[in-house]
């Protein structure tokens, strides 16, 4: 499958293959690409805060299903170079019954998860908190 930059993604959504982008999913076909709009926006949202990079990275999306809860949908980044390393992902809301919440997660230099009480929240935090800014832009915006 070829990949293409998460730029040239947000620029012309038809870059996304058949699936949406989508490499795992429990949902209905036909909800794949609503699923991967919303999804598109926020990574948009992430690449106007100067949050990851658009040229190094690529993007995929996964429907989650998790055993108690709803379904849910988060996206994962990793670099476009050859060793297309892992960076971690971001899931603007879990579907577990008992801790329905926004999350990132980071790789190196160790594995972390970041939680938020929603989205919204999350989005105020990374306008304001330099320190949560600096962790999300060196895990996803090497070369900015």
């Amino acid at each position: 499958m070829e990949r293409y930059s998460i730029r040239e993604v947000l620029e012309d959504n038809s870059k996304l293959d058949s699936y949406f982008g989508f490499y795992d999913w429990f949902c209905a076909d036909k909800t794949l690409e609503k699923r991967a709009k919303s999804l598109l926006s926020k990574l948009k949202f992430l690449v106007k805060e100067k949050l990851v990079n658009p040229d190094t990275n690529y993007v995929w999306f996964k429907n989650n299903c998790p055993c108690s809860g709803s379904l849910y949908d988060d996206m994962r980044i990793s670099t476009l170079d050859e060793d297309e390393e892992f960076l971690g992902g971001f899931c603007p809301r879990t579907g577990h019954d008992v801790e329905d919440k926004c999350s990132f997660w980071v790789i190196e230099p160790e594995f972390t998860e970041y939680h938020f009480e929603d989205w919204q929240t999350f989005k105020n935090r990374v306008k304001t908190d330099k320190n949560l800014r600096d962790i999300i832009s060196r895990a996803f915006g090497k070369g900015l």
